[in-house]
């Protein structure tokens, strides 16, 4: 993540030569890494959505899996992927199709607020902010957000995510 007064510094291209005997054909591959999707699927209790049927949507890509027996999803994508939607249809939830959009690569750092609300919202604390709300107003949200997580998950209960609530944090969402 790069943020105001960062300083980027990017190294020239290397040319790469290869040998190779001529009058045959060479075949050359380029590596490029695939990133690995992880989702886990909870009701509004904290309880896995076992055996889910879905549908992930990346980019033009659509695939078809199921959540194992934890409510856990892997699924390797491209490492240029930025966009995404799981559509979980399983007759156990109450609309019997969920369509929710994923952003990848679009998480800040755990140690910024913006990162930690992003998390809260992923977990369903809403820690805003929302537009059209006093500054006060989203710092109320958010405090209050930190503090269910805190009373969730047995820490102490003080609305700052300092080190011990930034750690859970990233615990609980997985990154």
């Amino acid at each position: 993540m790069l943020y105001p007064g960062d300083r980027l510094y990017i190294r020239d291209k290397e040319e790469k030569q290869e040998s190779c005997s001529t009058e045959q054909r060479h075949r050359f591959r380029v590596k490029n890494p695939n990133l690995e999707l992880r989702l886990v699927l909870e009701d509004q209790y904290e309880k896995p959505i076992k055996n889910a049927q879905c549908e992930l949507r990346v980019e033009n890509e659509v695939l078809h899996l199921t959540s194992d027996g934890l409510g856990h999803i892997n699924q390797s994508i491209s490492a240029t992927a930025k966009n995404a939607f799981l559509i979980i249809k399983d007759q156990e939830t109450p609309l019997n199709e969920i369509v929710i959009p994923i952003k990848i690569g679009h998480l800040d750092p755990v140690e910024e607020q913006s990162g930690q609300q992003s998390r809260l919202n992923n977990l369903g604390y809403f820690a805003g902010p929302l537009e059209g709300k006093s500054e006060e107003e989203n710092k109320a949200m958010f405090l209050s957000a930190v503090e269910e997580f805190q009373c969730d998950h047995g820490l102490v209960v003080d609305g700052k995510c300092g080190p011990n609530t930034q750690a859970k944090l990233k615990q609980v969402h997985g990154c």
